[in-house]
């Protein structure tokens, strides 16, 4: 039987090769802390806070866990056109965060040699060969295989399955973590099987009581089926001609009843939907998914999620989804 406890733990000094993906602003340090307090490695989504939030969240996850956790930088152009990134990711490596992951863009010598000359370990979320052979080539630790059943933005066009045996067999020395449509310890269980040392979950943990994801958010993951998803780029205000899966909606079902229009002409185009915590507004076909706090038709806003929603039916804390995973992939394993 192969082992859960695969080289990716030892790196990592973690006890479960069980990754909370970085989602957005819907993660946070509880919910990082939990996962890694369980025995995984919880995970900050850093693109959108500043520098003092960034280390106003680093700070809070340390006070949480004294274990691993993780951070994560979009390097897409436009997003750090608007959100740059170099004086958090200073903040990390002052801070030892661990692993340091990256998605989109491209990862350069340099940047790697910056994170490792701290000894610490980088990620790079991939798509394909290609993407993965230059991310080894500059230097990186771990590749992160996204399939197409994926929540959130994405551009495969394989299956994880089939992504993270490819990355395997080209790659036996860097540890791969599968990561799409994976929401049971079957699933886990077949990730390990096929070559992976790890699993990347996001959706799974969105659904958790650690989660800021609004609670209508939550719900819409309770209720909806891997064919409730689809891939697009309707929610491209803020990061535009950025493919994405969400959770089918009102404001996606309107959109697709119009034709699909193209921006600019889609269906209540510039419409206030909803309210931050501070107020600001939120107009309609933003990138921005429902979190704690929000107001006004939540259920429109982007539903970020994955295929893996097929098998998540109840909202449970993410110590539990960590317990549920690892005993169900051991029971697998034992059959195998």
């Amino acid at each position: 039987m192969k082992s859960l406890n695969t080289p990716f733990c030892k790196l990592l000094n973690i006890e479960y090769p069980i990754v909370q993906a970085p989602c957005g602003s819907s993660t946070c340090p509880e919910l990082a802390a939990e996962v890694s307090n369980a025995g995984g490695l919880g995970m900050l989504a850093l693109s959108r806070p500043n520098r003092e939030e960034t280390s106003q969240m680093i700070s809070l996850t340390k006070t949480l866990t004294k274990k691993p956790f993780g951070v994560n930088f979009v390097l897409d152009e436009i997003v750090i056109k608007s959100r740059p990134y170099e004086e958090k990711l200073r903040v990390c490596i002052e801070e030892k965060i661990p692993l340091i992951s990256f998605t989109y863009g491209k990862l350069t010598s340099e940047l790697i040699k910056s994170i490792h000359n701290s000894k610490l370990l980088v990620a790079f979320t991939v798509w394909d060969l290609e993407q993965a052979i230059e991310a080894v080539n500059s230097g990186v630790d771990v590749l992160v295989a996204q399939g197409i059943e994926a929540g959130g933005h994405l551009n495969s066009k394989i299956t994880t399955k089939d992504l993270t045996k490819e990355l395997v067999q080209n790659f036996p020395n860097i540890p791969v973590l599968s990561a799409g449509g994976i929401a049971t310890g079957q699933q886990f269980a077949e990730a390990i099987n096929n070559g992976a040392q790890g699993i990347w979950i996001g959706t799974r943990f969105l659904a958790t009581t650690e989660s800021k994801a609004h609670e209508v958010y939550k719900q819409k993951i309770l209720e909806a089926k891997s064919s409730d998803t689809e891939i697009s780029t309707l929610f491209d205000i803020g990061w535009s001609n950025a493919p994405h899966r969400t959770i089918k909606n009102s404001t996606y079902n309107n959109w697709s009843k119009a034709g699909c229009p193209s921006s600019g002409k889609r269906p209540g185009e510039g419409e206030v939907i909803a309210h931050r915590t501070n107020g600001t507004p939120i107009i309609r076909y933003e990138d921005t998914p429902p979190i704690d706090g929000m107001n006004g038709d939540l259920e429109a806003l982007a539903l970020y999620a994955g295929t893996s929603v097929e098998y998540i039916d109840k909202i449970i804390p993410a110590s539990k989804v960590l317990e549920e995973l690892v005993n169900g992939a051991i029971e697998t394993l034992c059959t195998f």
